[in-house]
């Protein structure tokens, strides 16, 4: 039916239309330098994001940090005890390495082993040297009794107990008076031990196992150990007792001979200390530790930090840095378990801070097109705008970086510099609210909460509706004390609210109120905002405006009439702006200088001719019009 009948005619034109409106977006866009300023907007977006996700999950806790409650650990984790590990490397540094006097032991050994063989001929003691019957205390029954081992069949019995004697000598570790007397001094305060090779394999014995050579009674005692070796079973009791006297007295006639002149009155150690060895063993020892440390195990749900607390017996105000080493551990270590299972949630929360970011970042942008379209095509004015923008990020970072938990709230100086330079830029509407907006990515980027937002706001407030011209010198420090004084209530009423105590209030209070007061430094910084972004403060129109400048003077000398005409027509453009709200001080000065070019031939002008013939009646219309 015709009422319903398709148009395709109708449907074409309107379809051309909506493509040829799309175009002709597409086209402004480009014209416009949107693509442009999108590419900048991007590059403010990574810039952001690579300072907000370095790293991408920070400590949430300072040293200097008061806490309300405790901190327990989320994972089990392991921590390296540095008590322990410094202790231990102490021992490490003071450990000496001793190694057996072979040559005395193999001596001591060969004279006992050979005794019953060069005592089978003798049938008294008098057949035997004197040197023998000294040593040995050799009488008729020990006489009989080494002469019972030499028979063919005790060998056996024999060499098994000379290879007891050997591994007991061996064992018993006897060093010179001042080597014991240096190593007991050094490992006096420790668990001590030192350090013996035996056999090629270093053995650590306690301190207390160490005999120096001036000590007679142990050394005695560890003699009849080592003569209790020799008690046989085959022998009698007498003779098993007079060999043992008689191993016994040699020994002591070695290891401790009696005080006398000659070097038969020298005690001879059983182990000396090697220097070559002791500093190997100290750095495979050091390196062994180092890739081992002590460690000190959490389980989850242990307290690791109680909660702070400025009175009572365990007083304990702040987080010290030994109980941020161990929030670190515990914090590395959660991490490292959600990325490893549960990784959703790990980059989840990486993808979500980005998206955030970038809805800011989006918000900022339609902002700035609709309220300043201007600026879109003005790349060198968003570059600067970006370029403040990040320049105080960083420099948030690195105040955050630097300071303890306290000095945090320091971070509001870069947030006012920022609101500063735009207010000397831009009109204060724009300022505050592109203030805001950096104030909400600050607070992302600092992972602070609500209460450092308020700050924020409330100083950038305080601080761009104080500047609406710069007019005088003491304008910015004026400003700097009140907004000073804004930032130490608005910091006050913040750390009240969450019951910090009155002590922390106030400390913090001060840190946020100095930071403030040095914006009266961006006083020194107005010559360089001026020049990087082509504005003029009110106090440098207040200098063009300045009678005594060389280009005034010479309009007053060489075209009197020009100079009074302008001096009156920025009077009246100066009160005409002040009524319709703009600034009145720019349209004064701009006046002042709009006929400057009349200096150049000041005579064809009607107001510096004074009744004077007018030039141009000599002049053609076409060379009057030049």
């Amino acid at each position: 039916m015709w009422p319903f009948r398709k148009n395709n005619r109708r449907r074409c034109v309107e379809t051309r239309k909506v493509s040829s409106g799309d175009a002709s977006l597409w086209r402004r866009f480009i014209k416009s330098g949107g693509l442009g300023a999108a590419g900048l907007a991007a590059g403010f977006y990574v810039c952001l994001l690579i300072l907000s996700l370095w790293p991408a999950n920070p400590l949430p806790y300072k040293p200097g940090q008061y806490i309300h409650s405790g901190i327990s650990a989320r994972v089990p984790f392991a921590i390296t005890n540095r008590q322990q590990l410094e202790k231990l490397q102490s021992l490490i540094n003071e450990q000496s390495t001793f190694v057996p006097n072979s040559t005395l032991i193999d001596k001591i050994v060969a004279s006992v082993q050979s005794l019953p063989e060069s005592l089978k001929a003798a049938t008294q003691p008098e057949n035997a040297s004197e040197d023998i019957r000294t040593r040995f205390g050799l009488d008729e029954p020990t006489l009989a009794a080494w002469r019972e081992f030499a028979a063919p069949e005790k060998q056996d019995e024999f060499a098994a107990q000379i290879a007891a004697m050997r591994n007991e000598l061996t064992k018993t570790v006897i060093v010179s008076a001042a080597e014991a007397q240096d190593q007991r001094t050094r490992l006096q305060s420790f668990d001590a031990k030192f350090i013996v090779a035996e056999g090629g394999i270093m053995q650590p014995r306690p301190i207390r196992d160490m005999i120096a050579t001036d000590e007679t009674t142990r050394i005695t005692q560890a003699c009849e150990e080592i003569a209790k070796k020799f008690k046989s079973p085959t022998l009698s009791t007498t003779q098993s007792s007079a060999i043992h006297t008689s191993v016994q007295k040699y020994l002591l006639s070695v290891l401790a001979p009696p005080a006398g002149k000659g070097a038969a009155s020298v005690a001879e150690a059983t182990y000396t200390k090697d220097a070559a060895l002791t500093k190997i063993n100290r750095e495979q020892a050091l390196a062994a530790l180092a890739a081992a440390p002590p460690q000190t195990q959490y389980a989850e749900g242990d307290l690791l930090v109680q909660g702070s607390h400025l009175t009572g017996k365990n007083r304990d105000a702040f987080l010290k840095a030994d109980n941020i080493a161990l929030i670190e551990q515990e914090h590395a270590t959660y991490v490292q378990n959600q990325r490893n299972t549960r990784p959703i949630l790990y980059y989840g929360e990486i993808v979500g801070r980005a998206t955030v970011l970038l809805l800011v970042v989006v918000l900022l942008c339609v902002y700035i097109a609709r309220v300043r379209p201007e600026m879109v095509e003005n790349y060198a004015c968003l570059i600067g705008l970006a370029g403040v923008f990040i320049t105080m990020a960083i420099l948030i970072k690195l105040i955050s970086g630097f300071v303890g938990w306290n000095g945090q709230v320091t971070t509001v100086l870069p947030i006012l510099l920022s609101a500063v330079i735009l207010s000397i830029v831009f009109d204060q509407r724009f300022a505050w609210t592109s203030s805001v907006v950096f104030s909400l990515l600050m607070v992302l980027q600092l992972r602070a909460g609500l209460d450092m937002f308020v700050v924020f706001i409330v100083a950038t407030t305080a601080t761009i509706f104080q500047l609406r011209e710069i007019r005088t010198r003491t304008k910015l420090p004026i400003v700097a004390a009140i907004t000073a004084g804004v930032v130490f209530v608005t910091i006050a009423s913040c750390g009240m609210v969450q019951a910090y105590p009155w002590r922390i209030v106030g400390y913090q209070g001060l840190l946020a109120g100095g930071a403030a007061f040095l914006l009266c430094l961006t006083q020194v910084m107005l010559p360089v905002i001026e020049r990087i972004f082509g504005v003029a403060t009110s106090m440098t129109l207040l200098e063009f405006a300045d009678a005594s400048k060389p280009v005034l003077r010479r309009l007053a000398l060489e075209a009197p009439g020009t100079y009074n005409h302008s001096l009156q027509l920025g009077t009246l453009c100066e009160a005409a702006a002040e009524t319709v709200g703009a600034n009145g001080l720019l349209a004064r000065v701009g006046a002042y200088y709009h006929d400057i070019g009349k200096i150049n031939k000041p005579d064809y002008f009607v107001e510096n001719q004074a009744g004077s013939p007018s030039k141009h009646q000599k002049l053609s219309p076409a060379m009057s019009l030049l």
